[in-house]
């Protein structure tokens, strides 16, 4: 007997459905579609426990006779294609026919629908893809389908399932999306029987944009569009001073597909080239109409991604028009003196900005002359360092070069600050040589190592708000922050859940500026989101705890700082478990013995 076998149906079913079906977000996606291809012009989506117990989508669309309904639960049954031909003319976002066989073959299913030609409807139940019941109901013109226990019979997919929470945020993201894509159409989402999200109508995309995005973006959006005979790009872009940290707020689309670009994304990134921080990026919502034979939609099994026709081209012409656009109606960003300047009187304000930029400089009378003060710390200041083995005992003292105990350390007293360099690094004079701290990088791992500490003791400083801001996130941000609230709590934040994916924060942590708070929160909710906090606990806390010192008020490079205020940070890096490097890996401070620089003016 051979070693080939032909699989049961049900068990091809269930193979072929997790192809299709990933998670609760991806019925919502798969069935949102079937309603918009039926045109629809209400569609409500209601979900409990993240989708994971229940995914019912009602609509008003054209529905279903009894024939069409029980034809639409078999495999590659549709009405979108006919022939081979039809696949390079596809206009629906549907149209392999494997949704709902899928859908039916993991959960406990049921179909209602009726199209108006008929005074009664149908109701199929099925379960794990077989069909339990079929008859007549009485119900609208239209489809309600319930998906409820989804993955019941595949308990290795529902254990892989993410936290309630944040299955809702991805569903969200897709509500999002296709409201954005037919902004024409109601959309209600409904979160364990209350309403989350309300999109009614609108007749212009940027309504629809105003009802999703926070009200503080609606007016840094640029129109833009672009025709180029064969195809054209329409939507909007985000000014400079709208970022984000992740391409989260990128919206692409193909003849009103949601899809993902990485050549887009690559045509913003290029075009605010020079305008946006590192780490920060555009955004945008942009459509691309092209005849569909110059589209390819049948290459990713969530039709995700599609390969589009001289894109090339289409994405030069996208940076060019982008740059223009930018020029012409972007703001330059507002900009704010330093606290010490904004405290001075415009009668001082000269004296005070004609301060060397070396601040440990003594001015002299005597033009050019600019002698350096020296400072001595205390004796009793040490800093660990390794014993000298190498010129780059610092650098490997962070565990790379194998040099990570204690007992490696020795001490090391602290001589004479020179300054700073650059306006980003520190000099100072140690035992047998000089010690360069990058003033940026050591905040941050000191920062980064007191939210660590407030994790295991339970909290940290925090200061309270005279006036509580009040932020508004987008129903995905919102899910996820619901999340690592008890964790943000930890940490110093005094957030308070308003209803309708508003938040009133009272008390902020002690290393962040007010003005500091909301893209903080608002930069986590959207790593988070992606599963950058995931992990175990450890691992989480120190996800959080480097996110949020990345944004918190660390000394910045090229930052002045006073003599009292480097002894403080190098006081406060004395203490830190790891002073060597930033929460990312990268060096906070290296030495240079006087072996080394005897041996470079060639004196040994």
């Amino acid at each position: 007997m051979g070693k080939i076998k032909i699989l049961p149906e049900g068990i091809v079913a269930k193979i072929a459905a997790g192809e299709v079906i990933e998670r609760p977000s991806s019925v919502v996606k798969e069935l949102v579609e079937n309603s918009l291809d039926a045109g629809a012009r209400m569609i409500s989506v209601s979900v409990r426990n993240g989708g994971k117990s229940l995914i019912k989508v009602v609509d008003n669309g054209e529905g279903m006779n009894r024939e069409d309904a029980e034809n639409a639960l078999l495999r590659y049954a549709t009405s979108k294609i006919g022939s081979l031909e039809d696949m390079s003319r596809v206009k629906t976002l549907g149209f392999r026919g494997e949704a709902l066989t899928s859908i039916s073959a993991v959960a406990r299913f049921t179909i209602a629908t009726r199209d108006a030609g008929n005074s009664v409807g149908t109701e199929i139940r099925v379960e794990g893809g077989k069909i339990e019941t079929a008859g007549d109901c009485e119900r609208p013109v239209g489809t309600t389908v319930e998906v409820r226990d989804l993955f019941f019979n595949l308990p290795v997919r529902r254990k892989f399932l993410k936290a309630e929470r944040m299955e809702y945020a991805e569903i969200v993201d897709v509500v999002n999306r296709l409201s954005i894509a037919y902004s024409r159409t109601a959309f209600r989402l409904y979160r364990d029987g209350t309403l989350a999200l309300d999109y009614p109508p609108c007749l212009e995309l940027k309504d629809r944009m105003y009802q999703i995005c926070p009200p503080e973006w609606r007016e840094a959006f640029i129109p833009l569009s672009i025709e180029d005979g064969f195809w054209q790009i329409h939507g909007f872009v985000g000014k400079p001073e709208i970022t984000r940290n992740s391409r989260s707020g990128q919206f692409f689309f193909v003849n009103q597909r949601p899809v993902k670009i990485l050549s887009f994304s690559f045509a913003l990134q290029h075009s605010f080239d020079g305008t946006l921080p590192q780490g920060r990026y555009p955004v945008a919502v942009l459509f691309l109409q092209i005849a569909p034979e110059n589209v390819d939609i049948n290459v990713h099994p969530h039709k995700r991604e599609v390969r589009i026709l001289n894109e090339g081209m289409i994405q030069s012409l996208m940076i060019k028009k982008i740059k223009e656009v930018l020029r012409t109606e972007g703001s330059p960003p507002l900009l704010r003196l330093s606290e010490r300047y904004e405290k001075a009187s415009m009668a001082d304000m000269p004296d005070q900005l004609s301060l060397p930029q070396a601040i440990f400089h003594e001015r002299s009378e005597v033009r050019g002359s600019v002698p350096v003060t020296l400072y001595q710390l205390s004796g009793r200041d040490t800093l660990p360092v390794v014993a000298e083995e190498s010129p780059d005992s610092f650098w490997r003292s962070n565990g790379r070069g194998g040099v990570d105990t204690p007992a490696a350390l020795e001490k090391l007293r602290l001589g004479k600050v020179f300054g700073q360099l650059k306006g980003s690094y520190i000099l100072m004079e140690v035992d047998d040589g000089l010690m360069v701290i990058d003033q940026h990088a050591a905040h941050e791992r000191i920062i980064y190592e007191e939210i660590l500490h407030s994790f295991s003791n339970g909290s940290s400083p925090s200061q309270a708000l005279l006036i509580p801001l009040l932020i508004h996130f987008d129903g995905r941000e919102s899910a996820v922050l619901e999340e690592y609230l008890p964790l943000l709590s930890k940490v110093g934040f005094g957030i308070n859940e308003l209803g309708n994916n508003s938040f009133s924060i009272d008390a902020r942590p002690s290393f962040l500026k007010t003005e500091e708070v909301s893209e903080t929160l608002r930069d986590f909710a959207q790593s988070a989101g992606e599963g950058k906090a995931k992990g175990p606990l450890v691992e989480t806390h120190e996800k959080i705890a480097r996110m949020i010192a990345c944004k918190s008020r660390s000394i910045k490079a090229k930052e002045e700082l006073t003599y009292e205020e480097i002894k403080e940070l190098i006081q406060r890096l004395i203490r830190a478990k790891q002073p060597f490097t930033c929460p990312h890996g990268r060096p906070a401070l290296i030495k240079l013995t006087t072996r080394e620089l005897e041996a470079k003016f060639l004196r040994t």
